[in-house]
């Protein structure tokens, strides 16, 4: 059991790769880092939206979070094992409280609660699948995303931060119809590029996007020096992070 005297980045995430907890073999400290390296999770409240296992979240409150509640709706096939692997973290982890209800967004009912850091990690396009698809030629599917983040707005506190991560649309192996080695199971035609979701967002209020493309995480620090560009993200696994602000009505005017 890990306790508070010694708790780190480096010991959090060797217990979670020694026991198997997160997907992948990619770099897992250096792409947190790389993810969240200009957002301040000290004191502040977070929702971690399909966060699966929650490792997100577990990786806020390590770094000062307040508290953190990972929405996961837990498809069929999948519940058994991600409830497994969150109670396994929060058993290694007691210091690091995470509240976990396993339910959709759509049916998620916060009351009177808002927050100040929002996670939407590789799941932006689960919110509603067959929109994500349509959103270019669609007006109804943009409607419905626009319904999903107005709420996503109005849970927010003023200044709070949005956090998004997700493949791109555009991408060479899926141009070429081939499969991709660094993302093989990703379907393209189910993913939107980030200022695609940049617009949306914009629609109902969000302000102030900054697109970051993300290399591999088995490249290490390296490959965040040399990889985090569109072209090299293009030609590998096109995954992107968008993040965006809420700003008080105040402050608009």
């Amino acid at each position: 059991m890990i306790t508070t005297s010694n708790l780190t980045l480096d010991n959090f995430v060797a217990k979670i790769e020694e026991h198997q907890l997160h997907p992948g073999n990619g770099n897992l400290r250096h792409y947190l880092n790389f993810l969240y390296r200009d957002i301040d999770f000290k004191d502040k409240k977070v929702l971690d939206i399909g966060g699966g296992t929650a490792v997100h979240s577990f990786y806020a409150r390590l770094r000062g979070a307040k508290s953190a509640l990972c929405l996961e709706p837990e498809l069929e096939g999948s519940a058994e094992i991600m409830t497994s692997r969150f109670n396994k973290i929060s058993q290694l982890f007691p210091a690091l409280a995470v509240k976990r209800q396993t339910l959709t967004f759509q049916d998620f009912e916060p009351g009177n609660e808002v927050f100040d850091v929002v996670i939407i990690h590789n799941t932006i396009n689960h919110l509603d699948e067959p929109a994500t698809e349509k959103l270019l030629i669609s007006q109804e599917a943009r409607e419905s995303y626009r319904q999903i983040f107005t709420k996503l707005y109005n849970l927010m506190s003023p200044h709070a931060q949005l956090v998004t991560a997700d493949c791109a649309r555009n991408n060479l192996f899926g141009k070429l119809k081939l499969k991709n080695p660094f993302s093989s199971s990703i379907d393209w035609n189910k993913h939107q590029q980030p200022e695609t979701w940049a617009k949306l967002l914009a629609q109902v209020g969000f302000v102030n996007p900054r697109i970051q493309w993300t290399p591999p995480s088995k490249f290490g620090l390296a490959g965040q020096k040399l990889l985090s560009n569109q072209t090299a993200s293009f030609m590998l696994n096109s995954h992107f992070s968008l993040k965006m602000d809420k700003i008080a009505q105040r402050d608009q005017a």
